[in-house]
Parts: structure tokens; sequence; C-alpha cells
């Protein structure tokens, strides 16, 4: 172990429920840096990036504890006589950076070991544990020292994506300082306790305290027991069980000239409402969702309305520090009907694609305090009964997700040899539409990672309609 960790002091973090409800997955993003001077052979060094991987640790010490259960809730626990080290291996690649660029990033042609199909902590579905790694990074050096391959997982439960960006800056930060050349950057020390969140809610969404048993929380324990033996007997057999089942990804590039094209549609319709580029994204993607999984071939009737739970980060409505690292988001259902999700996805007639945008706006538009409240309300409740089982009850009431990333600095992780050439996110379980963080040179396009079930995702790409309004970059 690092000697730089030896001084971390003990510590205990709860989880609130929006970090429970998650805690089966890992967030994962892979960054590919290319080498433009073969001759450097001073290139992200392993003893450079692993220094300061420690060195960064010791500002986000909840990356080395470990996720304890307690009845429904879970805490990390970070213990300095039992720390759970983050896993860090470096390996070498026959493959070159100029062949995974020329392939436009095609996973095909990644270095082996890179691509991760399961996002889940545990293979058997499960929560985290307390044996769990926390963080595992992998790093793999490519041919003629040619570029260097950084893949990054970090528990859900631990951060959510914005938590990430913090550490992936941190980590950064701190390997450049080690260089001569180093220009200083300015950061903040991240606010990993919950308490942060916590406290700008009402008193009756605060933890609820420990209560003596009697009768009532007996009563309570047992038809928590109840529910979430319903809930494994549902994860066998259910089709929209959280496990990973075979899914299939693929990497979607949106216009800008086709977003600006929605966008001045729907302000015609609604006489000047703008709707945002993620409202476009929603509403594309949701309609091609909707008829890859409803094609005239089925015969089952689609239900008359499908919603999608687009992510909404309430930092700034409920004045939560933006250096905030947990999960501070809630899911917003954008509900349309099947009358507009059925009609034709074409880029000379956008009318249904503007219609179907200006639901996602006003769904956003009309989140307040109050509604959140709600949420995290009924979310408490589910954790009290289900615990980290709540995932299970969570995904099954979704048919199309969303996770905007756009605002992420993810390009800006530099460790001090230059910015990544491409970000890529890992899969994740269901049906999940990742919208990218924006790449330097996009101009305004967008960046989706789509994972589907196999025969939706063929239905999809089959649709000649929806080709016309993207690229498939692979």
């Amino acid at each position: 172990m690092d000697s730089t960790l030896n001084y971390l002091e003990p510590a205990k973090y709860e989880l609130s429920p929006l970090d429970i409800i998650p805690s089966h997955l890992y967030i994962s993003n892979v960054f590919f840096y290319a080498n433009n001077d073969a001759s450097n052979i001073d290139f992200m060094p392993r003893l450079r990036l692993e220094a300061s991987l420690y060195a960064s640790l010791w500002r986000f010490p909840i990356l080395v504890g470990r996720a304890m259960r307690s009845g429904t809730s879970i805490s990390i626990i970070v213990d300095p006589s039992d720390l759970n080290l983050p896993s860090f291996e470096e390996t070498g690649s026959s493959t070159k950076f100029c062949e995974i660029r020329e392939a436009s990033f095609h996973r095909d042609s990644w270095p082996n070991g890179i691509n991760v199909q399961d996002p889940r902590v545990n293979s058997s579905g499960t929560t985290i544990a307390s044996y769990s790694k926390l963080l595992e990074v992998l790093i793999v050096r490519l041919a003629e020292n040619s570029g260097v391959v950084i893949r990054i997982r970090i528990a859900h439960c631990v951060f959510d994506a914005k938590g990430c960006d913090q550490f992936y800056q941190d980590w950064a930060n701190e390997c450049s300082k080690r260089l001569p050349s180093h220009d200083p950057r300015r950061y903040h020390l991240p606010l990993l306790s919950r308490r942060f969140m916590y406290e700008r809610l009402r008193a009756d969404l605060q933890p609820p305290a420990r209560e003596p048993w009697n009768l009532m929380t007996y009563m309570v324990a047992g038809l928590s027991l109840l529910l979430r033996c319903l809930l494994e007997v549902f994860v066998l057999f259910s089709k929209k069980q959280d496990s990973a089942a075979v899914l299939e990804s693929h990497l979607f590039r949106v216009k800008r000239s086709f977003i600006e094209g929605v966008q001045h549609e729907a302000a015609t319709l609604s006489l000047g409402t703008k709707v945002s580029s993620n409202d476009v994204i929603v509403s594309l993607f949701t309609m091609a969702f909707f008829q890859s999984s409803y094609p005239p071939s089925v015969k089952s009737s689609p239900p008359e309305s499908l919603s999608a739970i687009v992510p909404c980060d309430f930092r700034h409505r409920l004045k939560v520090p933006e250096r905030y690292s947990g999960s501070c988001a809630i899911g917003l259902y954008v509900t349309a009907p099947t009358s507009l999700l059925r009609l034709p996805i074409s880029a000379k007639a956008v009318q249904p694609i503007a219609e179907v945008a200006l639901i996602s706006r006003n769904t956003v538009t009309e989140v307040s305090q109050a509604s959140i409240e709600t949420f995290l309300k009924r979310a408490l409740r589910v954790i009290t009964l289900l615990g980290h089982r709540a995932n299970v009850l969570y995904a099954s009431m979704v048919c199309q997700a969303f996770s905007n990333q756009t605002r992420l600095g993810y390009y800006d992780t530099d460790f001090g040899n230059g910015r990544p050439e491409f970000i890529a996110p890992m899969a994740y379980s269901n049906t999940v539409a990742v919208i990218m963080p924006s790449r330097p040179e996009a101009n305004g396009d967008i960046d989706v990672f789509l994972t589907l079930r196999p025969w939706v995702m063929q239905q999809l790409l089959g649709n000649s309609d929806f080709s016309e309004c993207i690229e498939l970059v692979y």
C-alpha cells in the first residue's frame, strides 16, 4: 500500500436512497490518449499514474472504504487498518493507436480486456458487498508507444457522474503536478458526506433514527422480508430483471443541423418555447425505441403511452453544493401517447419529434422543490421496505432511460500529456441511452451510446427513417 494512505482517519459515510438504488452497478468509462511522439518514453508512466492516484485518494477516502449493509441501509466504512485498496492493473497490447483511430474507435478495434459487457458490481446481480472494489483501474499501453488506454470503474453507490468527474480531474491534476512544466489548476475538495444534501431537505426526509424494537418494527421487518423474497422471485422470472442479459450497444451521432431543425419546429409549434438538445435526443430515441419494440409484425397491442426516464440533477434547484459527490438526481418520467410515438420519424418532416421534445421540456420545466421532495420521500419509503433490491422495482418501471453526460468535463482529464482523444462509456443494464460528453471538435454534434436487447436493436437499425436522422459511428 502507498504510504500516502497510512494516516487516513476512520470515517463512515451513510448512503442515501439515491445512492442505494444503483448500488449494484459501476460507472465505467474508457479514456484514449494518443502519444504523437513515439520517442517520448515518459508518456504517462505507471509509477506517476499510480503515485498520483494514491495521493488523490487521500482527498477521496470513501473510495478505499468497504460497503457494509445493516438491514435496508448501506454505509461505506473507512477503516485505516483494513482499507479496500483499488484494483490497479497494467498490460500491453499489439494494437496501435492509429488502428483504433482509423476504426473510429469501434469496440472491435479495442485491445483485449478493455470492453465491459456486464455493468454490475457482482456477477450475481446483487448489490455491492464488503469485498467489492469501489474503484478499478486498468491501463493498456498500445504498440510502439503510440498511446495509452485507461479504463476506470467506480461503484455507482459512491459517486454519481458528477462525482466521478471530480475524481477524474483531481487524479489528473495530481499527476500533472509531478511534471516540471505543470500549469497549476485550482480544484476544491469534494463533499463526500451525504449530510450536504440532507441539509437542504425537510426534516421528514432525513434518514430515520434507529428505533428500539417493538411490535411495529417487527411487523415492518417482517413485511420487508416478505417483499424482498417476492422480488427475488420476480428477478428469476421477469423479463425485466436487473441481471445482465444479452445486450447490444452502438454509438450514434446526431448532427447539429438536425437538432437545430427540431428546435426551430418546436418553437414554431409552441409560440417560442425553446427545447434543449437533450429534449431532442430524448424525443428521437424514445420514438425509435417505441417503434422498434412494437413493430407492425408484432401482434401484441402496445400500451396507450410510453414513459422514458430522464435524470434531473437537483443540485442547483435545492442549492446543494456543486462539489457534492453523491447521487443527486431524480428520474423524471417523460410520458408520450402511443398515437404520437408511432408517427414516422423523418429528418425532413420533424413535427412529431418536435412535439415529443416539447413534452420532455414541459416535464423538466414543471420540476419544483416540492416534486423533488415527493420523489425522495417515495424513494425513502421504498428503501425502508426493500433495501438494495429496490433497484429491481425501479428497473421494471422504466422502458427507456437516459443518462445525460454532455456537461461533464471528461475531456479535460489531462494527466500531463494532453487531453483524451476519445472517451467511451461502458455497458449499462437494460435499455439506456448515454448522451455522451461533447468532443472538443464536435461542433454541436452529439454522440449517443445506446444499449438495447438485440432484437430491439436490430429493429431500430432497420428503421430507414431513423437512419436519416443519425450517423451510425459503430
